[in-house]
């Protein structure tokens, strides 16, 4: 019984992760996707498919032009919050605000990332 706790966790992670406005990446400690909500593929152009295992900035190809640092990290992927430009997969361009964080164990390593991005307008 024990064994069914886990999956259904996931999926209940899963359901509120597709369920957010934002587009949400999730990354391993190597920087390879490993998770996309349809938010992410409908910014991005990418299906979840197609960006798994990918490098984050092959799939997240984003100029930043203001960095806003949390404590003692800042900018785009490294925890914080930046706004840039993303350059999207049919070659379109989407002026937005990103958000990062890095995900660690329980002994401080770092096995990952998630970074929440959405459009912003000009302003």
């Amino acid at each position: 019984m024990a064994d069914h706790k886990p999956k259904a966790r996931e999926r209940w992670l899963q359901a509120v992760l597709q369920s957010i406005a934002y587009a949400v990446v999730a990354t391993d400690d190597e920087w390879k996707i490993r998770f996309m909500n349809q938010a992410a593929e409908s910014l991005t152009g990418w299906s979840a498919d197609k960006a798994f295992g990918r490098e984050v900035g092959e799939v997240l190809r984003v100029s930043i032009s203001s960095p806003r640092p949390l404590g003692a990290e800042s900018g785009a992927l490294r925890g914080g919050k930046a706004e840039g430009v993303l350059a999207c997969l049919d070659g379109s361009t989407i002026l937005i605000e990103e958000s990062s964080t890095t995900i660690r164990d329980d002994h401080g390593k770092v096995i990952g990332s998630v970074i929440a991005i959405r459009e912003i307008s000009p302003r």
